[in-house]
C-alpha cells in the first residue's frame, strides 16, 4: 500500500510539493529537525489554502 493510493487531489498536490522543497533543504543542508517543521509548516499552509479554494468552487 502506498499513501498516494489513499489520497485525494489537494493532498497529491502537496505531497508533490513536500518532496520537492525537501530535496531543496537537503542540498542546503538543512538538519532533519528543522525539515520536519518547515515541512509540517508548509503543509498546514498549503492544503488549509487548497481545502478552501475547493470549498469556494463548491459553493458556486
Amino acid at each position: 500500500m502506498n499513501i498516494r493510493d489513499f489520497a485525494g487531489l489537494n493532498e497529491l498536490v502537496v505531497l508533490a510539493n513536500l518532496e520537492n522543497l525537501n530535496s531543496i533543504l537537503i542540498r542546503n543542508q538543512i538538519d532533519k529537525s528543522e525539515r520536519f517543521e518547515q515541512l509540517r509548516d508548509i503543509v498546514q499552509v498549503q492544503l488549509k489554502s487548497l481545502n478552501e479554494k475547493d470549498f469556494m468552487k463548491a459553493m458556486k
